[in-house]
């Protein structure tokens, strides 16, 4: 395709819209505390980029962190104590 306007520089590049598929590149990532992510990123400008972080796990190492009991399978959490804040207990507690 010729220019629309004559130039002299012998590199010219028209830049047109063109439909392309958007394809994307997935990296899975491993963190110390936020646990397994997903990062995906958009191979065209401007370059989008998505994390998909799945916060059990970062849930589960601050349940650790303080010392509360909780039950997990898997990536479910079933069952952990009700904590109530200490200006709500009871003076029993």
């Amino acid at each position: 395709m010729p220019p629309k306007y004559p130039t002299e520089d012998p590199n010219y590049r028209i830049i047109r819209r063109d439909k392309r598929l958007y394809t994307h590149l997935y990296f899975y990532v491993r963190d110390e505390v936020l646990g397994p992510m997903a990062m995906c990123v958009g191979t065209y400008l401007p370059f989008l980029i998505f994390y998909y972080v799945n916060g059990h796990h970062y849930i589960e190492n601050e349940l650790k962190r303080k010392k509360v009991a909780y039950r997990k399978d898997d990536n479910a959490f079933l069952w952990w104590p009700i904590l109530r804040p200490a200006s709500r207990r009871r003076p029993s507690e």
